[in-house]
């Protein structure tokens, strides 16, 4: 999990973090690491200023990621079509 941060809460601030975001995933997809973004819990304004105090030192969260690699496996673990049809 990672979650990008800014000091600030304006436009200038978000563009920021929207460059930082941008070279996160760059290097991340150089590295073969996938994201998964989760900005729900941001949209909410007291949960948001929660994060804020809480994990964050006060700076505004602006972004909350999950990196990681996935399996090169072949084999995929869903039921295939004629397991399904009856």
């Amino acid at each position: 999990m990672a979650l990008l941060t800014t000091r600030g809460d304006g436009r200038q601030e978000w563009i920021d973090a929207g460059q930082a975001l941008q070279h996160v995933l760059l290097e991340a997809a150089a590295y073969g690491v996938s994201a998964a973004f989760h900005t729900q819990a941001l949209e909410m304004e007291l949960l948001r200023e929660f994060l804020r105090h809480e994990l964050c030192s006060d700076e505004y969260p602006q972004m909350i990621m999950r990196l990681g690699v996935t399996s090169d496996d072949k084999e995929s673990v869903r039921r295939s079509l004629s397991e399904m049809t009856m």
